[in-house]
């Protein structure tokens, strides 16, 4: 693949994309989709991180290669077993006082355009390095602050950090209301892109099965809502239904095991499949007549939502964060359910065959449209 034709490389604009670990998250998947997209416009995107296996690796799948500069030093979670970590943040501390050494010395090398963070630590990196060579600092926020956490200080601190960024990328009104009032003239709201294939989606939904495969793909940490999952397929155990899980599991692996076995105690075993993460979404998920989506916290915005759409598989989801903003602006197929209510789920997943859906056309959110959006924002 040639992602650079008639583009005179020496002439490429550099964006420089933070990371806070070798890991493949929503953040990171954008790129699957708009990084040739951005190439062919001119941009060279370096990703910028303590490893590189992981990030190769599933790039790599993609058929796409990527520049990534690996040598800052690693951190750590700002939370162990749920609660703030002051020993972690002072470690935080010296690799960013580390990082913020090592990032000058990158950017007088690559001279980019901009840089781009993507997660909260590198939100928090960027915002001490000083933008007087000319390039523009973008804040891409995928979560949602719990401003009231440790007596305030998140909250304090993410006032601290918007304020020395110069644009700032949202990716829904549940994540811009926990930014301070001040930072309203430099935010751009943006849905996460996906590739609709009308084709695909209109003969995807007038497939017949003799069961019913509900699917659930959620990095595996506590609030995406496993246990959820798990719990609606010990009350359906009608061999009708099928279960499966994709997710990613570092870092959280004592939870993952304690899911395993959870599934493997059920009646209904064979039917239960938890599996590590997913290089191909879309053929995994084109497996499944039914997505779920089980966040017991208020979700950003889950990708996963638009995919199934995309496929033509409907979503059934629990209410909460940017949940309900999708649906209601997206018009997405599927149902909403009261968080934490898995007994009204399982009621909803039994009327599902009986149900016909009508899918929206997605067409403001794929990936041309969604690259010319955040191309104006790293340089307009």
């Amino acid at each position: 693949m040639n992602m650079n034709s008639g583009i005179n490389k020496s002439s490429m604009k550099n964006l420089l994309i933070l990371i806070d670990a070798d890991f493949v998250g929503g953040a990171e998947t954008n790129y699957k989709y708009i990084l040739p997209i951005l190439e062919e416009k001119g941009w060279k995107l370096i990703f910028v991180t303590h490893g590189h296996k992981n990030l190769e690796a599933y790039f790599d799948k993609q058929n796409i290669r990527i520049q990534m500069v690996s040598n800052f030093e690693p951190y750590y979670s700002l939370s162990e077993k749920g609660r703030f970590s002051f020993r972690n943040f002072m470690k935080n501390l010296i690799s960013i006082q580390r990082n913020r050494v090592i990032l000058k010395k990158i950017i007088s090398e690559y001279k980019p355009v901009a840089i781009i963070s993507n997660s909260m630590i590198s939100h928090w990196l960027l915002s001490l390095v000083s933008s007087n060579h000319g390039f523009r600092k973008v804040m891409h926020l995928h979560d949602i602050v719990n401003r009231e956490r440790v007596w305030g200080l998140y909250g304090i601190g993410l006032d601290q950090i918007t304020k020395r960024m110069d644009r700032i990328i949202v990716v829904s009104d549940a994540v811009r209301q926990k930014l301070h009032p001040k930072s309203k003239t430099k935010i751009t709201k943006l849905f996460n892109p996906v590739e609709v294939n009308l084709t695909e989606r209109e003969s995807k939904n007038a497939i017949k099965s003799e069961f019913i495969q509900l699917g659930m793909f959620a990095r595996y940490t506590p609030w995406k809502g496993h246990r959820e999952f798990l719990k609606i397929a010990n009350e359906l155990q009608d061999p009708v239904y099928k279960f499966i899980c994709y997710g990613n599991p570092d870092g959280n692996e004592d939870y993952f095991k304690e899911l395993v076995n959870t599934a493997d105690s059920l009646q209904n075993r064979e039917r239960i499949h938890l599996n590590n993460f997913s290089y191909d979404v879309a053929a995994d998920m084109g497996k499944c007549g039914l997505i779920l989506h089980l966040s017991v916290l208020p979700e950003p915005l889950s990708r996963i939502l638009i995919e199934a759409n995309a496929l033509g598989i409907p979503v059934y989801a629990y209410d909460g964060g940017g949940t309900r903003e999708l649906f209601e602006t997206l018009k997405l197929a599927g149902v909403l359910v009261k968080t934490g209510d898995y007994r009204q789920m399982i009621e909803e997943i039994k009327q599902f065959p009986s149900k016909t859906f009508k899918f929206p056309s997605l067409k403001e959110i794929t990936p041309e449209m969604y690259a010319s959006k955040f191309e104006a924002v790293l340089q307009n």
